[in-house]
């Protein structure tokens, strides 16, 4: 299987279970490995063949942006559904990280790694 990975990508969104969370948004970092097949890609060169990397961090960020979560757990699991129903990807394993969530703590993360269903 071959894999994409897209590293740290940030977005802002209402996140968390406190009533002061849901009023401000907050940065969360995606960072994803994608499985899939390149093969195509890498004989055509062209990107209708590949899965295109910046429609995947696109989607993220809009379905982020637009969707409010109490737990960082839920993100990853709405957003690894989102991938698997829009892309073609096979297998992810996603890392959602909230920096400054709790005190003396730089961030926490909630890594998931899941296969699609077929």
């Amino acid at each position: 299987m071959d894999t994409i990975t897209i590293h740290q990508l940030q977005v802002e969104t209402f996140i968390g279970v406190y009533a002061w969370e849901q009023q401000i948004k907050q940065p969360v970092h995606f960072d994803l490995t994608l499985g899939t097949d390149i093969q195509t890609a890498t004989v055509s060169d062209d990107i209708e063949d590949a899965l295109n990397y910046a429609d995947v961090a696109q989607r993220i960020t809009e379905f982020t942006t637009d969707h409010r979560c109490q737990l960082v757990e839920t993100l990853a699991h709405r957003v690894a559904n989102l991938i698997f129903e829009t892309f073609p990807v096979h297998w992810l394993k996603l890392t959602v990280t909230k920096p400054q969530a709790i005190e003396n703590a730089r961030a926490i993360s909630v890594t998931i790694e899941r296969r699609k269903v077929v």
